[in-house]
């Protein structure tokens, strides 16, 4: 049996509780450290990027709807998340809108060179759609792909084959494919002269399940009164459309007028605009800043648009000066994953 005197007794008095203490210390500064490292060990959140992805109505009208998604690691995977949206499987597609490249078709390869020429390479599938969607289909994938800042056109092959005519209704499919093809051209002509006519991009809004939508109209125009390509492009955006045409002015152009022909001086287009293009007294409205930009996107010698209201050139509200424009940041539609 061991024995203890009372000096190892009063030692042990003392020490165990400082023994307890150090013990319980420890206990919630290792809890403490592992809240820690488990917290700095959550995975982060995944950047969003915002993209207009062109989806058709039951009535074959493209309509661009700006969605925000999850941003890979590389751009050949932020492409193929894309690509996905369009497609008829798609998974924004509803009871009001769906994607057109069929859901049969795989997509083998994807190839951008330096010109920025991104070629889809898909397989046969591609040619299980409706001969009525064949133009736009072409156009959603285009208009999408070029959404992009690094893409400036698409080709398409099949099976690595260049794919230069459609099979259903015999579209021919340019080498490159760009803007330039046009889109929902079947909307509104206001000429029966194609050969002689000017091209022209205007936004409208339509009514489509009771809700309105801001789309974009190749239309096919005369330039009687002999205006710059410019201004006749934006003439017509504030020219309300035939009734016949179900096509309604932007809202943001209402009573707005063209007052003086546009210049056009080191890539800034100077456009005079009467009173009801203001914001407040010293800012022009965003929304018609975006449009006009948006309608003039394919004029590639244009970079910037100032504005002149009663002789006095006035910012545009929100916006940076220096502020480089760029089609994909305009939100037309607002669409909800």
């Amino acid at each position: 049996m061991v024995k203890i005197n009372k000096k190892a007794k009063k030692i042990m008095f003392i020490a165990i509780p400082i023994i307890i203490a150090l013990i319980i210390t420890t206990i919630l500064i290792g809890g403490r450290n592992k809240k820690r490292a488990s917290a700095s060990m959550t995975t982060p959140d995944f950047a969003q990027e915002q993209m207009n992805v062109y989806l058709s109505s039951d009535d074959r009208t493209l309509v661009p709807l700006t969605i925000k998604y999850n941003q890979k690691e590389t751009l050949g995977e932020n492409i193929l998340t894309v690509l996905n949206l369009i497609k008829e499987d798609s998974p924004i597609g509803n009871d009001t809108f769906h994607g057109l490249i069929p859901a049969a078709a795989k997509i083998n390869e994807l190839t951008l060179n330096d010109d920025k020429i991104l070629n889809i390479d898909f397989d046969a599938g591609l040619f299980e759609y409706q001969p009525m969607d064949e133009v736009n289909l072409l156009a959603s994938i285009t208009w999408t792909m070029t959404e992009f800042p690094e893409i400036d056109a698409v080709s398409l092959s099949i099976d690595q084959e260049p794919l230069t005519r459609m099979p259903r209704n015999y579209t021919p499919v340019a080498h490159q494919l760009t803007r330039a093809m046009g889109i929902n051209h079947f909307l509104v002509t206001s000429t029966l002269d194609l050969l002689n006519a000017t091209s022209v991009l205007s936004y409208y809004t339509k009514t489509i399940d009771h809700q309105n939508y801001l789309i974009p109209v190749t239309q096919y125009v005369d330039n009687e009164n002999n205006l710059s390509l410019y201004d006749l492009t934006i003439s017509k955006l504030l020219e309300k459309p035939a009734i016949t045409t179900r096509l309604k002015i932007a809202p943001c152009f209402e009573g707005i007028t063209l007052e003086t022909a546009s210049t056009l001086a080191d890539h800034v287009l100077q456009v005079s605009l009467n009173e009801k293009a203001l914001f407040d007294e010293a800012s022009v409205q965003t929304d018609i800043y975006n449009l006009i930009m948006a309608s003039l996107d394919t004029y590639q010698e244009i970079e910037k648009v100032s504005f002149i209201i009663n002789d006095q050139e006035v910012p545009v509200n929100g916006i940076v000066p220096d502020e480089t424009f760029s089609v994909s940041g305009v939100v037309f539609n607002e669409f909800y994953i």
